[in-house]
């Protein structure tokens, strides 16, 4: 009989281990898909100007693209230039950095926890740098 227990608990603890793998990568991933940033400034990003607001950010599964939705009006694209190393110090990811060139801000740099940044755009021109807070929705 106690051999039958064994058996029963190690069945019972490998479907709780594959039933936490399975509840962890989903969510992860929907982590992913769910940013919102609220830009206090017009800036540009993938050559279009998108004025002041909320946006919703999405990194492709490949990490080559990023969608930026605004609440109200059509999705645009941009290229994802590079992958940036991944940092390790609380407060240095969720967060977008923007160039400001002159009067212009622009989409720089996307950190994100857990994950390397990913560079948007590089000003060659002398710049400053912008640092807006990107948090999680509910979708």
């Amino acid at each position: 009989m106690k051999g039958v227990c064994k058996v029963n608990h190690r069945f019972s603890v490998l479907v709780a281990a594959i039933a936490l793998v399975l509840a962890v990568g989903p969510a992860r991933a929907f982590a992913q898909d769910a940013l919102l940033i609220n830009v206090p400034f017009p800036f540009v990003a993938s050559r279009m100007t998108h004025p002041a607001g909320e946006y919703r950010l999405r990194v492709s599964d490949n990490k080559s693209e990023l969608t930026i939705t605004p609440m109200k009006g059509p999705a645009t694209v941009a290229l994802i230039l590079s992958r940036l190393s991944l940092i390790d110090m609380p407060g240095q990811a969720d967060r977008a950095v923007f160039d400001r060139v002159g009067s212009t801000y622009f989409l720089s740099e996307l950190w994100l926890p857990g994950e390397d940044g990913f560079l948007v755009h590089a000003a060659k021109e002398a710049h400053t740098h912008h640092t807006v807070k990107v948090g999680r929705t509910a979708k």
